[in-house]
C-alpha cells in the first residue's frame, strides 16, 4: 500500500513505518470532511440501520433505537463512528442525536422507577424514611448510605403503589363490566307490565331510544377498555340522563292518558295498547336493572384507586 500522507510504498499495516500516521484516524477525519447530510431524526425515530466503525472494525445493521442501550452499557464510545451508507462517518459524540446520551447516561431502570413520584404510605416505611432524612441531616450517615438507602425504600413504596393500581383497576373493571352487561340486557327486559298481555320492553317499542342506550353502552365499555376511569363516570353520568329523561317523558305520557288530558294513547312504548291498558300499566323490574347498571357504572370510576 502506499501512505497518503507520505506516499511510501509499504505492506498494508494501521500505522505507517515512516511518518507514523495511523490509517484508521486519518481516514475518519477525510469522512468528516465530506460534505454528506447526517442522519437526521426522523432516520433515528424510524429504526434506521447504521454501521458502527471501531478502528478498522466495522459492525453493520445496528438499529438506532437501541443505540442509547449500547451507550448506558458501555459498548458504544464517543470516538467510535456511525454511518448509514458506509461513506460518511460521524463521530457518536458528536452526533445530534447521540450526544445528549454522553453528556447523561441513561438511567437504569431502577433509577428510573426511584425517580419516579412516589407517595409513601406504609406507615413503618414512613417512620424509617423520616428518621434517616433526620440522621443525614444530622450528619450521622455519609450521602452515599442515605441515598442507597432511601432508594430501597421509594422503591418498596412503588411496587405497592403499583400493585394497589393494579388490583383497583382490577376491580374497577369488574364492576363496570358488570354494569354494561345490565345495561344490554336491560334493553330487551320487561320496563312495563299488565296482566294478561306480555310485557313491554325497550326493545319491543322503542328501537331508536334502544339504540341510544346501546350506544352509549358501548362507549362506557371502550372507555374501560382504555382504562380511562375518570371519564367513565361522565359516560355514567350521561346513561343516568338520558335514562331518566326516557323514563320521565314515559311517566308524563302515562299519567296523561290515566288523567285523560291524552284523547289518544301515543305511539311508541304505549302502541298497540288502548287507554283502558295504559291505564293498567305499571312499571316492570327493567328499571331497576337500567339504575343498578348505570350505578355499577359510576361507582367503577371510583374503584381504581391512586397510583
Amino acid at each position: 500500500m502506499k501512505c497518503p500522507k507520505c506516499g511510501v510504498e509499504q505492506k498494508p499495516t494501521e500505522v505507517c513505518v515512516e511518518c507514523g500516521l495511523v490509517l484508521a484516524k486519518y481516514l475518519a477525519e477525510r469522512a468528516l470532511q465530506r460534505e454528506r447530510p447526517e442522519p437526521t431524526a426522523e432516520q433515528v425515530k424510524r429504526g434506521k440501520m447504521v454501521s458502527i466503525r471501531r478502528g478498522l472494525k466495522v459492525t453493520r445493521n445496528v438499529n438506532t433505537r437501541d443505540l442509547p442501550d449500547k451507550i448506558r452499557r458501555g459498548e458504544l464510545y464517543q470516538s467510535d463512528e456511525i454511518s448509514t451508507d458506509e461513506q460518511k462517518w460521524v463521530l457518536a459524540g458528536t452526533h445530534p442525536q447521540l450526544k445528549r446520551y454522553f453528556e447523561k447516561p441513561v438511567e437504569s431502570e431502577g433509577e428510573q422507577r426511584a425517580n419516579e413520584e412516589v407517595t409513601v404510605r406504609d406507615p413503618k416505611q414512613a417512620k424509617k424514611l423520616e428518621r434517616l432524612e433526620k440522621q443525614f441531616s444530622k450528619g450521622k450517615i455519609a450521602e452515599a448510605q442515605y441515598k442507597e438507602e432511601k432508594k430501597e425504600i421509594l422503591l418498596k413504596a412503588l411496587d405497592d403503589q403499583r400493585q394497589a393500581h393494579a388490583a383497583g383497576e382490577k376491580r374497577a373493571t369488574l364492576v363496570g363490566g358488570a354494569g354494561v352487561l345490565m345495561l344490554a340486557l336491560g334493553i330487551y327486559l320487561p320496563i312495563y307490565k299488565v296482566r294478561l298481555v306480555p310485557d313491554t320492553s325497550l326493545y319491543d317499542k322503542s328501537v331508536i331510544e334502544a339504540g341510544v342506550i346501546a350506544g352509549l353502552t358501548l362507549l362506557a365499555l371502550f372507555t374501560m377498555a382504555k382504562l380511562d376511569f375518570r371519564f367513565v363516570r361522565t359516560v355514567a353520568v350521561v346513561i343516568g340522563g338520558v335514562l331518566y329523561g326516557i323514563f320521565y317523558r314515559q311517566y308524563a305520557l302515562l299519567q296523561q292518558v290515566k288523567t285523560g288530558a291524552l284523547n289518544e294513547v301515543p305511539s311508541g312504548v304505549f302502541e298497540g295498547f288502548n287507554d283502558i291498558g295504559v291505564s293498567n300499566l305499571s312499571h316492570a323490574w327493567g328499571w331497576w336493572v337500567f339504575a343498578t347498571g348505570t350505578f355499577f357504572i359510576f361507582m367503577s370510576g371510583f374503584l381504581r384507586g391512586k397510583r
